[in-house]
C-alpha cells in the first residue's frame, strides 16, 4: 500500500523532472508485482492446505485478515480500470 502512494506521490508533485514521471511507473510497477506475488502466495497456502482456510474462518482474530485482501482486490480493479480509461488522455495515439 505504501508503494501505491509513493507512486501516486510523485506523479503528482508539482516539482517535475524529466525522468519523475518513469520513476512513478516503476514504483507503481514494483506495487502491482508485489500484489500479484502476495497474493500468489496466498492462494497457494490455502490451496495447499484447504483445511487450513475452515480454521483461520473460526478464529477470532485470523479471520479479520481475510477482509482486507477483498478490498485490495476491488481497489487494484479500480486502479486497473481508471489506468485503462487514462490512456486515450495521455498516449491520443493508443
Amino acid at each position: 500500500m505504501g508503494t501505491g502512494m509513493v507512486s501516486i506521490l510523485l506523479h503528482q508533485l508539482p516539482f517535475q523532472f524529466r525522468g519523475l514521471e518513469y520513476i512513478s511507473v516503476a514504483i507503481w510497477m514494483l506495487n502491482v508485482l508485489l500484489f500479484l506475488v502476495l497474493t500468489a502466495g496466498s492462494l497457494w497456502r490455502y490451496l495447499m492446505w484447504p483445511d487450513l482456510f475452515i480454521d483461520v474462518l473460526k478464529h477470532p482474530v485470523q479471520s479479520c485478515y481475510l477482509y482486507p485482501p477483498l478490498c485490495n482486490c476491488l481497489r487494484r480493479w479500480m486502479l486497473i480500470t481508471d489506468s485503462v480509461l487514462m490512456v486515450g488522455e495521455h498516449f491520443p495515439w493508443a
